[in-house]
Formats: C-alpha cells, sequence, structure tokens
C-alpha cells in the first residue's frame, strides 16, 4: 500500500513540478529558445573583447611603473572570458538549471569588474584610445547581461513556486496518509518442513 502511496506522490509531483514551469514561462520566464539567444548574444559580444584582450602588452606597463597587479588582472579577465564561455553554452544546454544560470551572472559580473581595472592600466600604461575601445565592446554586452539579470531573477520565481506547489501536494498527501488505518501485515506464508 505505502508503494501505491509513493506513487501517486510522485505523479503529482511531477505534474506540480511540469505545471510550475509552464506557469511560470507565462508569468515572466522567457522561452527557451529566446534564452539561448541571449546567451549566444552575450558570448559574442563577450568574445568581442578577446582581440583587445590580446593586443595589450603588460610588459610595457611593467616599464612604465605599472603595478604587477595589472598584469595579473588581465590574466584573470582572460580566464573569466574562456569560464563566461564555457558556462553560457552549459547553461544554453540546461536553461532551467539555475546553478548555470547564476554562475553565468556571476562569471560576467567577474569578467566587467577585471575589464574596468585592465581598462584603467591601458588608459594610464598604454593607450586611451584602446581603453575606449576596451569599454565600447563591454558596452555593447549591456542590453544582454540586463537580460540575463532578468532571466535569472525570473528562473528564481518559478524555482520558488515550484517548490511551493511540490511541498503543498506533500503535505496534502502526507495528511492524507496519515488518516488512513495502518493495515495489519499480511500472515507469513507456512513452509512445509521435510
Amino acid at each position: 500500500m505505502m508503494r501505491f502511496w509513493w506513487g501517486v506522490l510522485s505523479v503529482v509531483l511531477a505534474a506540480a513540478t511540469s505545471a510550475g514551469v509552464a506557469a511560470a514561462q507565462s508569468d515572466g520566464l522567457p522561452a527557451e529558445w529566446e534564452t539561448r539567444k541571449n546567451l549566444s548574444d552575450l558570448t559574442l559580444g563577450a568574445q568581442g573583447l578577446k582581440p583587445f584582450l590580446d593586443s595589450l602588452k603588460p610588459e610595457e606597463w611593467a616599464e612604465n611603473g605599472a603595478p604587477s597587479a595589472y598584469a595579473a588582472q588581465l590574466k584573470s579577465a582572460q580566464d573569466q572570458l574562456r569560464y563566461l564561455a564555457d558556462v553560457a553554452g552549459k547553461l544554453s544546454q540546461q536553461p532551467d538549471k539555475l546553478s548555470l544560470a547564476l554562475e553565468t551572472y556571476f562569471r560576467y559580473q567577474a569578467l566587467e569588474s577585471m575589464i574596468g581595472s585592465v581598462s584603467a592600466a591601458v588608459r594610464k600604461y598604454q593607450n586611451s584610445a584602446i581603453a575606449e575601445l576596451l569599454e565600447n565592446q563591454l558596452a555593447q554586452c549591456a542590453p544582454s547581461r540586463d537580460k540575463l539579470r532578468q532571466y535569472v531573477l525570473a528562473l528564481v520565481v518559478a524555482k520558488e513556486q515550484e517548490f511551493a506547489v511540490a511541498d503543498r501536494e506533500a503535505q496534502r498527501c502526507r495528511q492524507t496518509m496519515s488518516r488512513q488505518p495502518a493495515q495489519p501485515p499480511a500472515p507469513a506464508a507456512k513452509q512445509d518442513r521435510k
């Protein structure tokens, strides 16, 4: 009897979860194709930073008196760019995975922060025109970044709604199960001894 109720509970939870996703999509969570398009735009825009980053010369910065931390920040920006492309690709494959959505957003924020610092170094120790180009390329990613932030918030709301529905159904099933009298165990079959 217990297996029956666990089966019922799993069916109810699955239905509640899919209903929660459908409700979330109609209430603010964009369609998967739209999310994939935005991730592609974000990644392409961010990859536009790569030629600028690759053309920078941190060894010249050091010759001009720049602290060595700027070279480390350039390396970190290049690493963040790779990490962002990797995690955005994973999120594109699993757009409903909250941990990937958060990681993508945090990677982009880290990249943005590093670019700000690198841009300051380029402006002071290399060429202010290159710093402007770097900042302009980053600014082109702003609409995609904002859409990603909105997506993460909508996904959090959708997951909270799914959890609330699943929790209500689990409570309802628990109450139903607790109201039913316990079945006495079936008598054991007698075995013939020879």
